[in-house]
């Protein structure tokens, strides 16, 4: 987690809290309720490589070890 600059967050819509006289709802039986799959295709991948980059999403972000920042550099030195 701190490697990647992630953190948790716990939302509390007023539909999670009890009603009168009813107990609480567990909050992960309303947490991936459903699921959604998206195709990217293939000569969009590049261009969303790179603005991810500029977001700081990247393998040396996300795999912060010599193995993630060799493919980051790798990758750096293909994309122009």
């Amino acid at each position: 987690m701190a490697a990647q600059q992630g953190c948790f967050t716990i939302m509390h819509p007023l539909t999670y809290y009890p009603k009168k006289g009813k107990p609480c709802e567990p909050l992960n039986n309303h947490m991936y309720s459903s699921t959604s799959v998206y195709q990217i295709k293939h000569e969009h991948r590049q261009k969303i490589q790179k603005e991810l980059d500029i977001l700081g999403i990247n393998y040396s972000t996300i795999y912060p070890d010599l193995e993630g920042l060799a493919k980051h550099l790798t990758w750096k030195s293909r994309v122009r």
